[in-house]
């Protein structure tokens, strides 16, 4: 699974919160349709956001992941 760096619009709440609402990938703006689940994990950089989602694109359901890394404040997109 190929980790790509996107850009993300995403929501953060007075709790600490993080949600992706869009992100852009190859030029083409995606909204954030569903998070399946969301979750911490921790890696050898330390600890990653990460979220499973769904988005309707070319009227096909997409089930994709967003990962952030709060460390470096990039997000990554793969495919599942």
């Amino acid at each position: 699974m190929q980790l790509v760096p996107v850009d993300v619009i995403q929501v953060n709440s007075q709790t600490g919160g993080i949600r992706p609402l869009r992100f852009r990938v190859e030029g083409r703006g995606i909204d954030v349709d569903r998070i399946i689940s969301s979750d911490w994990a921790r890696s050898a950089s330390g600890v990653l956001l990460i979220c499973e989602c769904e988005s309707m694109v070319d009227e096909h359901i997409i089930r994709y992941k967003l990962t952030y890394d709060p460390k470096v404040r990039i997000w990554y997109a793969s495919r599942k």
